[in-house]
């Protein structure tokens, strides 16, 4: 039991560093098309490009967040749980 709470209790960490990685690399990829020099030919390619990738960053976004979410809230209930605190933090309920 103590390797299924810990993994839930680290699973939102993992899933919003996953996303935060995704949009710092979009980030990254999408800001040399700002540059003047290569406004025109962005212009072109950006359209063709944004048409493909948006579906697939939109089932990414829908799929982490969600995951988050739940992954939270079930932490939740899992707190008030005898021997749940595999972490070392101390049990904040009243006895």
């Amino acid at each position: 039991m103590a390797a299924a709470v810990s993994l839930l209790r680290i699973a939102p960490l993992l899933s919003t560093s996953a996303y935060l990685t995704f949009t710092a690399a979009e980030d990254l990829y999408f800001k040399p098309y700002l540059d003047p020099s290569v406004a025109k030919a962005a212009e072109a390619l950006l359209l063709a490009y944004i048409a493909i990738w948006y579906n697939r960053g939109m089932i990414l976004t829908f799929t982490i967040y969600p995951l988050t979410w739940c992954t939270a809230i079930a932490n939740l209930p899992v707190d008030k749980l005898p021997g749940s605190h595999v972490m070392g933090a101390p049990c904040n309920v009243p006895a």
